[in-house]
């Protein structure tokens, strides 16, 4: 048996959140009619603890005891019904919902002997769990209004409630927040048009006038008033969406959607207002009316290839046949195939970027510039510049763009460019230098660069870079080194073709790596890591190793090259291969 002692909860309960409602639904028009946060969570509240209550309700337990059968012999067909007429006489009827079970337990709370007074589970017991059946026969509207005069009576009701103000948006917020929270719904919007004509009609027939019309010309007027204090002279589009969304005048339901579909247009209603209105921010409208007053002439299709392989835009060629740019990509689709247009589309692209490349080049002047700006190789932008024809006859090969490189170099604040800040007997002596440094005959550009790093001349200026060395000396290291009297070492031109390392010296490199990392303790593995760190040791002690040691990449594409004739093709598998040829003493497990 469900205890019936928080059946009346429920009801208070809801006859609270139903005050609630009626008191945010009746908002005035200074304010956008909206719930607050707690009503919100104070209906969330009802319905969760009124979820079971509710089903008690519209099927009550029977009970067969002997209080339940005295009130079946207290209250019959004949008093049923002049309780629900003196609830609604009190007061207690919703003034266009008519009276709901939550008002007529109102109504018995209130009395000073509830328990002389059927409750609304006995009343629904009684009529078979139908409240509206009760209400029939009491001869009480309680059902959804259809009819013209209870709709004009919530419509008066409505009205009142908002001072007078009641606008469409109003009544459309408050119908949905009735549908939501109510267990009997207001009549839409729609159904009031059906059963009334319009809007206007229905406000007319019960005695108001639509406010409609003197409440948003009254709005547009507070909105210009706020405009020409701010400086503007005219009423603008933004600046009443600005204004609007802002709240900063009191017609928060005079939005610029329902304006415009009162009067319209824009225009229109400001000239209702008799305000000034404004074009600023009205681009589309610009847009369509430079599309009209185009040019109207038939263009052929060879004229809009030709347009199009000059840079215009779809917009552009849009604007002077008089359509939009959609139709004008549609028509320049039906023009040419589809391997047509590709190769157009690749050779304008093509173009641009040859031109973009001229353009930076004249601006600048320079072609280490030019990569930097546009974050391209030199060899490219050379290309380019010869596409161009820009101080080029024919395709560069690397020694022209050497030499063209060498002519674009930066000049300092006195006119000369940093080859022509070195004598030749100078950069002469500087090679000298470095190769007394290592002592040896034979100098690369590498072991230059590592003496040369950090180090000053006797007269305070920095050493010549390996650049400006080749620079004075006919733009090469080779040449540099014969004038200095030294040998050119292997990785002096960077251009050379990388050194080809045959089998016996890529084994020969591997057996003295993993002879040396069995003799470190802090190498317990032979890993690629380590072998690069014992060949730049081997480089920094010994400079005439500099090149004579393959590197890991090179080792390791020599592995895979040793895969089509079924050896091991990887680092561990050649490592551990290794390990079972070598001597005794250079042996160690390799995990």
């Amino acid at each position: 048996m469900i205890s019936t002692s928080i059946r009346p909860t429920a009801p208070s309960l809801k006859s609270n959140c139903r005050s609630l409602l009626s008191r945010c639904q009746a908002l005035a028009p200074v304010a956008r009619p909206s719930l607050p946060c707690g009503v919100h969570l104070r209906v969330r509240s009802f319905r969760t603890r009124t979820r079971y209550s509710a089903r008690c309700v519209l099927k009550p337990p029977v009970d067969n005891s002997t209080e339940q059968q005295g009130n079946h012999q207290l209250f019959g067909e004949t008093s049923l019904p002049q309780f629900l007429q003196q609830a609604e006489a009190a007061g207690f009827a919703n003034p266009f919902l008519g009276l709901t079970p939550s008002d007529y337990t109102d109504f018995r709370n209130q009395q000073p002997n509830p328990d002389h007074m059927p409750s609304v589970s006995y009343i629904l017991d009684f009529y078979g769990g139908k409240w509206q059946q009760a209400c029939r026969a009491a001869d009480i509207s309680c059902d959804k209004l259809t009819n013209a005069v209870q709709q004009g009576r919530m419509l008066r009701f409505l009205n009142e409630q908002s001072a007078g103000g009641l606008t469409m948006k109003m009544y459309v917020q408050v119908s949905q927040a009735s549908r939501r929270y109510c267990q009997q719904s207001l009549p839409s919007l729609q159904e009031l048009r059906r059963e009334f004509g319009s809007w206007q009609e229905a406000c007319r027939s019960v005695g108001f006038e639509p406010v409609e019309r003197d409440f948003f010309l009254q709005a547009l007027k507070s909105a210009n008033e706020w405009n020409l204090r701010n400086g503007r002279d005219s009423l603008t589009v933004t600046n009443y969406r600005q204004i609007w969304q802002n709240a900063k005048f009191d017609y928060a339901d005079a939005s610029y959607e329902y304006v415009l579909k009162f009067f319209g247009t824009w225009q229109i209603a400001c000239q209702e207002a008799g305000i000034s209105p404004g074009t600023a921010g009205n681009n589309r409208h610009k847009r369509e009316n430079s599309v009209k007053d185009a040019d109207r002439r038939t263009y052929t299709d060879e004229e809009l290839l030709e347009m199009y392989q000059q840079g215009s835009t779809m917009q552009v060629i849009g604007d002077k046949i008089g359509v939009t740019r959609e139709m004008a990509r549609c028509r320049l689709n039906n023009v040419s195939t589809a391997e047509e247009r590709r190769l157009l589309k690749k050779l304008i692209k093509k173009q641009k970027d040859i031109d973009r490349h001229v353009q930076v080049y004249r601006e600048t002047g320079d072609v280490h510039r030019v990569a930097k700006v546009l974050c391209v190789s030199k060899s490219g932008v050379l290309k380019r510049l010869h596409q161009a024809g820009t101080d080029f006859d024919e395709d560069p090969n690397r020694q022209s763009i050497r030499h063209h490189l060498s002519q674009c170099k930066v000049k300092n604040e006195n006119g000369k460019s940093s080859a022509d800040m070195f004598k030749d007997s100078e950069t002469i002596e500087c090679l000298q230098m470095a190769a007394a440094h290592y002592d040896t005959d034979t100098l690369s550009v590498t072991m230059y660069r590592r003496f040369s790093k950090g180090r000053n001349m006797e007269d305070g200026r920095r050493f010549p870079s390996s650049s400006v060395i080749k620079l004075s000396h006919e733009r090469t290291w080779s040449t540099a080194c014969q004038a200095a009297g030294l040998k050119c070492g292997g990785d002096g031109r960077r251009w050379q073709k990388p050194r080809r390392f045959n089998e016996a010296c890529i084994t020969a490199s591997v057996k003295e790596f993993l002879c040396w990392a069995e003799k470190t303790p802090t190498v317990p593995v032979p890993s690629r890591g380590a072998y690069t760190l014992w060949r730049d040791q081997m480089m920094q002690d010994d400079p005439s190793m500099v090149g004579a040691l393959p590197t890991i990449s090179t080792i390791q594409a020599f592995c895979r090259s040793r895969r089509s004739h079924g050896l091991p093709s990887n680092w561990i598998s050649f490592v551990c291969e290794l390990y079972e040829s070598m001597d005794t003493e250079c042996s160690m497990h390799v995990e």
